[in-house]
């Protein structure tokens, strides 16, 4: 059982204070090594003493034994992260097990509520079946719609996002499209203001940060919005546009050098495309494509490429929760199962390029 935090409060109060552990052991009526050992979490406080201390600090016993020690955002993405390799090493059932725990550990911490979510609606896919699955998701679902309710409109806004796909998941349309109403359109955008203004005023690094931030996100948005519309063209039966809007998007990956995980699931799009029509040279083309990218993956991260590149050296780049053999994996199964790949099951080039990706991060 997880010790209580008592000593650690008692410790965070009494400097919030300003007093020493001879003043606290004077006023409840403890000698100071007592104080000590509470301090260093060698005893708890006799619970005859816990209404002194409570008074002491001007509080209450239960705040006193719930009191939630403060947790900044980068100790909650460093936690998710603990939590993130648990999920892909040990599975979900251990990876939702630790989540809990610092979920009950920092109960009223929104933006803990909206990470855990959303880590637990990357791996919805490591579930063992769809009924799984889906309890994984009402479990994602129930902390986003906690974390919505925040008064942090970050905070808010991406709880809203991750709702609409994970109520679209579990079959909920109307409140997938009910979520994604709350988030409000920006029509104008104040920091294409702020460049020029910032180089009037000498600010270069300042407008040099926001342009190149601002163009990678947008890049990242017309590539995105390119797939999109190249696979609803394929619904309709238009393969032709299909195709060059897939191309489009290849194009503008390597025409400012996007990083290689962008340019992955420009290569991997136009891999399925090819399957689909059973053209067989151009998949293993795009998977040749595929592997040289996790390679270049495995030997250096999008922080490092970003800065050798002139277009966004001054973008900051988030550290991806899945780690990157995890997302090999991923990719992996993509060739290993899906059907659109069946014709080249005994192809031995196709057998050779899927081991080639097997082999990239093996230990």
């Amino acid at each position: 059982m997880e010790r209580l935090p008592i000593g650690k409060v008692i410790y965070s109060m009494r400097k919030e204070r300003g007093a020493t552990q001879e003043d606290l052991a004077l006023s409840v009526g403890v000698s100071v090594p007592a104080v000590s050992k509470w301090e260093s979490s060698q005893a708890y406080p006799d619970i005859t003493l816990l209404p002194s201390i409570a008074r002491y600090f001007n509080t209450t016993i239960d705040h006193l034994l719930n009191y939630e020690l403060d947790i900044t955002d980068e100790e909650v993405m460093a936690l998710m992260k603990s939590c993130g390799q648990v999920f892909e090493e040990e599975g979900v059932t251990a990876g939702v097990a630790l989540c809990e725990q610092y979920l009950y550990r920092y109960p009223n911490n929104l933006f803990l509520k909206l990470r855990t979510g959303a880590l637990y609606l990357t791996y919805l896919s490591r579930a063992m079946d769809e009924a799984a699955a889906e309890e994984l998701a009402w479990k994602a679902i129930h902390l986003l719609e906690m974390a919505s309710e925040s008064k942090n409109d970050e905070i808010s806004y991406s709880a809203y996002y991750l709702l609409s796909a994970l109520y679209a998941f579990v079959g909920q349309a109307e409140k997938s499209e009910a979520v994604l109403s709350r988030i409000p359109k920006n029509p104008i955008n104040p920091e294409d203001m702020l460049v020029p203004l910032y180089i009037r005023q000498g600010r270069f690094e300042e407008a040099k940060k926001l342009l190149q931030t601002n163009m990678l996100s947008r890049l990242q948005h017309v590539s995105r919005a390119l797939g999109s519309y190249s696979m609803i063209c394929g619904k309709e039966g238009r393969q032709d546009l299909a195709k060059a809007l897939l191309h489009q998007a290849e194009r503008v990956a390597e025409m400012f050098s996007l990083d290689a995980g962008a340019r992955i699931n420009c290569y991997l799009e136009l891999a399925e495309f090819y399957a689909g029509e059973e053209r067989g040279p151009q998949v293993l083309f795009y998977m040749n494509k595929l592997g040289d990218c996790l390679l270049e993956l495995s030997r250096k991260d999008p922080k490092e490429y970003y800065r050798e590149n002139p277009l966004f050296t001054h973008v900051e780049i988030l550290q991806p929760v899945q780690s990157l053999p995890y997302f090999r994996s991923l990719l992996i199964k993509i060739f290993e199962y899906g059907e659109e790949f069946d014709f080249l099951r005994q192809n031995p080039e196709f057998l050779a390029l899927v081991e080639r990706l097997s082999t990239i991060w093996s230990e």
